[in-house]
């Protein structure tokens, strides 16, 4: 799923976005998994945005397997004609946590 939603976030930028620039991180934090997609794109209005009504499931899809993960999902323009981010956070399950131990 969370490959998914990365190639999704990646292809709209470009494809509605018209962004030649895309940055994708992604970092642990404790038990929960955060991902962060920058792009240089044209930007557009979360709000009103396109949805499967027009014809347009991308952020649909996202939205919903990040709610079947049990994830929080937020997207913004960083300003006006200057790209977007989207910033999901998943919890990960706590049998795929790997924990350093202490060498005795």
């Amino acid at each position: 799923d969370v490959l998914c939603i990365l190639r999704e976030l990646a292809l709209n930028a470009v494809r509605h976005g018209h962004a030649t620039e895309v940055a994708i991180r992604g970092f642990r934090v404790k038990s929960h998994l955060h991902l962060i997609v920058d792009d240089n794109g044209t930007g557009f209005d979360p709000q009103s945005c396109p949805g499967p009504l027009d014809g347009h499931f991308g952020l649909t899809g996202i939205r919903e397997r990040i709610k079947r993960l049990e994830g929080r999902f937020v997207i913004s323009a960083r300003a006006p004609s200057s790209g977007m981010r989207a910033e999901a956070t998943i919890p990960i399950p706590r049998n795929l946590i790997w924990q350093r131990t202490r060498a005795r």
